[in-house]
């Protein structure tokens, strides 16, 4: 498993509050000298909670407003750009250029549209609403874990699971009827490593795996993966004015 950088280790307040409560589940793990560590595991809401410290709190995240992100990523040896904008809440916008031609998706709460030239587009054409459902709830910046009460999804603690050879915590939340997050975080750094998401339309059943790695820090001091699967961010800006002609959607 990769993960973050040593200064991520540092901005988590250690195990403090670790055995303070009642644990009903342990985690059980050999020591050096071959005997059996019980290890107690959190709660849910108690490892949700960390997870937000270890992003340097609620208060932080909620104080993004807007984001632009810049990256690549390489699909059959072709690299390919990828440049995203975010006002929260509100509207998205993302675009990829490959082999000189430029793709883009617009989302916004009610609508979404997207035009892609090499599949032979002349003009942006409109998402159903059943995808628009699904890809709105990525407006939120902050993610679906902050606050998750009062919008309405529901938690819970799965238990231990191994991502490539790792202990994880698993949590798995319900964003509706249709649409289930589970993600896997490690125990010692409190950060997500995975996230799989399913989702359900009349049709048939989708899912879809991400995994996260080289968190770092911004010089406003906020954190976040530079590594999502293979795309490879190389600029992100926080709280930068954003255009509404952006989430336009015009050829």
């Amino acid at each position: 498993m990769r993960y973050p950088g040593r200064f991520i280790y540092s901005l988590i307040p250690g195990i403090v509050g670790l055995f303070s409560i009642d644990f009903n589940t342990t985690h059980s793990s050999l020591q050096a000298n071959g005997t059996l560590y019980q290890k107690p595991v959190d709660s849910a809401d108690i490892i949700i909670d960390k997870y937000i410290n270890a992003l340097g709190g609620k208060e932080k995240l909620e104080s993004i407003h807007s984001i632009y992100m810049e990256g690549s990523l390489l699909v059959r040896g072709q690299k390919i750009s990828s440049k995203t904008w975010i006002i929260n809440n509100t509207a998205s916008r993302s675009e990829s250029v490959n082999t000189g031609f430029t793709q883009w998706s617009i989302v916004r709460a009610d609508s979404a549209w997207s035009y892609n030239p090499r599949r032979g587009q002349k003009f942006p054409e409109p998402w159903p609403l059943d995808r628009i459902k699904i890809a709105r709830f990525g407006l939120d910046i902050a993610g679906p874990l902050v606050d998750y009460k009062k919008k309405g999804f529901t938690v819970e603690y799965k238990g231990i699971e191994q991502i490539e050879g790792a202990d994880t915590y698993k949590i798995e939340e319900k964003l509706n009827d249709t649409i289930t997050k589970t993600f896997y975080i490690d125990p010692d750094s409190y950060l997500i490593v995975r996230e799989r998401s399913k989702y359900t339309t009349p049709n048939r059943v989708n899912y879809s795996n991400n995994d996260y790695s080289n968190y770092q820090k911004t010089a406003e001091g906020y954190i976040f993966p530079m590594e999502i699967g293979n795309l490879k961010y190389s600029k992100i800006e926080i709280n930068i004015p954003i255009h509404n002609y952006l989430f336009i959607p015009k050829k």
